[in-house]
């Protein structure tokens, strides 16, 4: 493949993929890289920014990144977690929509004729 689209949640303020990038980097160097995170924080806030800005400099000249609206599930959440969320007042959010995967869908397009068909055929 020479295109890798890597989907991640954000956790406690780190791309949980992150790490994944790190150890494959040397494979995936020479392939277009594109992250996609979800999560609460807005990409250009000053947390989201510092979540991105972990990733080392090296990776994220590479890649291509988008973030987008996450959603909170108490259910899954253990008693610690449950407590920071309840303190930063974001219980029961959901911000996530199926159609918030359109601007990767056409940063992908952009960037690859071969996508484009591929993508084109699927919608």
């Amino acid at each position: 493949y020479d295109t890798v689209i890597i989907g991640s949640r954000t956790y406690m303020g780190k791309i949980v993929a992150q790490s994944f990038l790190e150890k494959n980097w040397n494979r995936l160097k020479s392939k277009r890289v594109f992250l996609f995170a979800v999560g609460l924080v807005p990409a250009d806030s000053e947390e989201g920014r510092k979540t991105y800005e972990v990733i080392p400099e090296e990776i994220r000249n590479s890649i291509k990144y988008i973030k987008f609206p996450g959603r909170i599930n108490m259910v899954r959440l253990n008693f610690f977690e449950k407590i920071i969320v309840k303190a930063r007042s974001e219980v029961n959010v959901d911000k996530g929509d199926k159609k918030n995967i359109y601007p990767l869908l056409e940063m992908i397009k952009s960037s690859n004729t071969k996508a484009t068909s591929l993508l084109n055929k699927s919608q």
